[in-house]
């Protein structure tokens, strides 16, 4: 029987088509929902550059956002999701005599972002409240010790960096009020330093330990060690495969959403936004960018980002600071410090 060359090439052309349709609707998919952070996300009116990391690195950081300025001269936005984030685009934006033609969106309540919202160079933040963080942690805790000796809880951070010396406050002030004994615990050297700091934890048998997972995802096998020889919570950042007992914080999606809402605030019309974040490993980030694009480019989830019965979720909401409500919240932070 003869071959015609159209029989020839239909299996060939057919594999093509469906290469091509599986792209389009799991390439592009994954693209849009934001799994890749190299990934540029467009949607209403938003062009969503991409999302840099620097892994706690400070000068990395700082450079991310220089090599921004070089390659997207014309940024229109910039949005730090860490503490520390924000100053550094703000130093770098002063180094480039750019402040003030580039929008600054931020998250949490450095001293330097407070001032740049004061100062008009920065749009406004998303504060969270780790005084509580660290007071409610304890406070928890505490509640479940049965020992008749005071309990001995542990808060361990995920670095070292002015947010958790707030936390620190409120979890001092918590060993204040009741009568527990609190350390807390600040890992500089990264997820080894953490994984180190909470096996010698669980070795001095503490009461209980609060900790903010670097990497919940790969941290499962540690943290449920944890979980079996004493009372387990996460705060600021939750690691849902473990066995921890509660988590502490707030909805770092809804966070994200309160965010886009500044950025839209910021350019009504629309423009090119790139995002600058520690580590995309922690929880946190993963669902506070997530909430931060959704809300940009309009694709809102029914449910936010924890999804948690109601004993499982000690809800810390998060607040958003701009001018108009800057110098009372300051004042109230300084006063948590014993500054004032």
């Amino acid at each position: 029987m003869m071959t015609t060359k159209l029989q020839k090439t239909a299996p060939l052309a057919t594999f093509w088509v469906g290469t091509l349709l599986l792209s389009f609707f799991f390439g592009c998919g994954g693209k849009n929902n934001g799994d890749d952070p190299s990934a540029v996300i467009e949607g209403n009116g938003f062009v969503i550059l991409g999302t840099l990391t620097d892994q706690f690195d400070r000068a990395k950081g700082k450079a991310n956002v220089e090599d921004t300025l070089s390659r997207h001269p014309d940024i229109d936005c910039m949005v730090g999701l860490f503490e520390y984030n924000p100053p550094l685009i703000l130093e770098a934006l002063e180094q480039a005599d750019k402040i003030g033609s580039v929008k600054v969106v931020a998250f949490d309540e450095n001293d330097r972002t407070l001032k740049g919202i004061q100062d008009g160079h920065v749009v406004g933040t998303i504060a969270q409240d780790p005084y509580m963080y660290g007071y409610k942690s304890m406070e928890y805790l505490a509640g479940l010790h049965k020992g008749e000796a005071p309990a001995k809880l542990a808060y361990v951070t995920n670095g070292v960096a002015p947010f958790w010396t707030i936390a620190e406050k409120g979890a001092l002030q918590a060993q204040a009020d009741l009568s527990v004994s609190v350390d807390v615990v600040m890992p500089s050297g990264g997820i080894t330093d953490q994984k180190d700091k909470i096996e010698d934890l669980i070795t001095r048998k503490v009461d209980g330990i609060a900790v903010s997972p670097i990497d919940a995802a790969n941290q499962t096998e540690l943290l449920n060690k944890a979980a079996e020889r004493t009372n387990l919570v996460t705060h600021d950042s939750d690691a849902p495969d473990s066995n921890r007992l509660c988590y502490i914080g707030m909805d770092n999606y809804e966070a994200g959403l309160m965010c886009a809402e500044l950025v839209k605030k910021a350019l009504p019309e629309g423009g090119k936004v790139m995002i600058f974040v520690g580590r995309m490993e922690q929880d946190n980030a993963k669902h506070r960018r997530q909430g931060l694009i959704d809300g940009l480019i309009g694709k809102k989830r029914e449910e936010g980002g924890v999804d948690l019965p109601e004993d499982k979720f000690l809800h810390v909401p998060a607040q958003t600071i701009e001018k108009g409500n800057v110098d009372e919240f300051w004042s109230t932070l300084n006063k948590r410090l014993g500054k004032e």
